[in-house]
């Protein structure tokens, strides 16, 4: 699973960080609830709430201003790589009926610009000339080189150049969940949970002008349990 924000590969879920009341680790002797796990189990609880009103915002942003230009950049001439960062939301629980229905509502929204730099060899214009009809439009989307000079592994010294340019990729993301707790008496309770992260990321992977990935990712988890206490020691 991918640590990027906007990453969508074997990505399951992503809560807020905002909503979680405690984190189990569990590495062995797992429950029947569990099936076969292989490795540790990780298990983000959700806040419940309670017979206070609470609720809570917050704004996180982060720019290129503090950053150092990077190696490649700096080589080439270019001026440090835009990226702006910003996540924001809250959350806010409470009461429904007093002692025995409660709500736990949380939202986190993420707008990210990360920029990269792309350098490629491209043809030039006398080279262009010389292809087939049929591949022009694909070759039109790659833009023309500033400086000339093709490796010999690729063809003749004047027929390409190195062409370099910084893109940048975008996130638009939005999460969200929904918890409602009643507590049906001393020994019985309910509990539902609705979760959603919905996201949508444009990913630049080369020079040309059409060369972006779009992607959108909704995913949905809804849960709903019941605890009955037996006894002391039998749940």
């Amino acid at each position: 699973t991918s640590n990027v924000l906007g990453r969508i590969e074997s990505r399951v879920n992503r809560v807020s960080m905002d909503s979680v009341q405690e984190v189990q680790v569990l590495e062995q002797n797992y429950s029947a609830q569990y099936g076969d796990a292989l490795s540790a189990v990780i298990n983000p609880i959700t806040k419940s709430g309670t017979n206070a009103l609470h609720g809570s915002i917050f704004d996180y942003f982060r720019n290129e201003k503090l950053d150092a230009n990077d190696f490649f950049n700096n080589f080439q001439g270019f001026p440090r790589s835009h990226f702006r960062l910003n996540q924001f939301g809250g959350n806010v629980s409470g009461p429904i009926i007093k002692d025995k229905l409660f709500f736990f509502a949380n939202y986190e929204g993420v707008r990210q610009t990360r920029g990269q730099l792309f350098t490629a060899y491209t043809p030039r214009a006398a080279f262009r000339a010389t292809i087939a009809p049929a591949l022009a439009p694909v070759v039109a989307t790659l833009p023309l080189p500033t400086t000339i000079g093709c490796p010999a592994s690729i063809g003749a010294a004047t027929d390409c150049g190195i062409y370099s340019i910084q893109k940048d990729g975008k996130l638009r993301e939005d999460t969200g969940s929904v918890k409602i707790d009643w507590q049906q008496s001393e020994k019985s309770n309910f509990s539902a949970r609705y979760n959603i992260n919905d996201s949508k990321t444009t990913t630049p992977y080369g020079v040309g002008t059409d060369q972006a990935a779009d992607g959108t990712l909704r995913v949905q988890l809804f849960k709903l349990s019941h605890n009955y206490a037996f006894s002391s020691n039998i749940v």
